[in-house]
């Protein structure tokens, strides 16, 4: 498989959070209070920027419930891409990657070596649709971070394992040859001597 940056811990530790370019056109004192079902995708953008700034849990997932609608009519990779965000907020996938790159200074042990039970507390459901999304925005022409191809490239191999270790039997899990991809990609993005690009390399030599 391929190999991961220095920002991608720091980044994911905070739920891999990456800022739209729509202009956020509502009052703060509004914001908690709207519905963003009512609002154009690009008004959702915005909304859905504000709700993951917020850190309010019940803003993220009225924002990720109106846009899984709006990205089921729309080929905007940057509404993919902003879907795919909220998923990983949701799915406390952050947690889990900081952890991993805390690992990376215990020698002798890959940091993978307990992704199993690692990934137990990680809903996989929105990580495997995070990936997912991560796919089409870049299939749209979208330019994802390094920390987004390791991203979505760990989501397609967690949801091709089906609830089973997803680092056993790697060479049976459908999506192997796209999780391959996305991750020597995020490779490509990072300096030689980046951490996060270390925590790639692990990963990818863990499988």
């Amino acid at each position: 498989m391929g190999t991961p940056s220095r920002a991608l811990a720091t980044v994911l530790a905070i739920g891999c959070l990456a800022s739209c370019q729509a202009v956020f056109t509502f009052s703060p004192l509004s914001f908690l209070r709207r519905d963003p079902s009512t609002l154009t995708a690009d008004q959702q953008l915005a909304w859905a920027e504000e709700a993951l700034a917020s850190g309010d849990v019940e803003a993220v997932r009225d924002a990720y419930d109106a846009l899984v609608v709006t990205a089921s009519m729309s080929t905007d990779p940057a509404v993919q891409y902003t879907t795919a965000q909220l998923a990983l907020e949701l799915s406390g996938v952050g947690e889990v990657f900081s952890s991993l790159l805390g690992g990376l200074t215990q020698e002798g042990e890959s940091p993978f070596s307990s992704a199993a039970e690692a990934l137990e507390a990680v809903d996989v459901g929105l990580l495997t649709a995070a990936a997912d999304y991560l796919d089409a925005a870049q299939s749209g022409g979208a330019d994802l971070t390094a920390t987004d191809y390791f991203v979505g490239g760990v989501g397609l191999i967690v949801a091709g394992a089906g609830g089973e270790d997803p680092l056993e039997n790697l060479e049976e899990n459908p999506n192997i040859d796209r999780a391959d991809d996305f991750l020597n990609a995020g490779v490509a993005e990072l300096e030689e001597d980046d951490p996060a690009r270390l925590l790639i390399e692990s990963f990818l030599s863990s499988s």
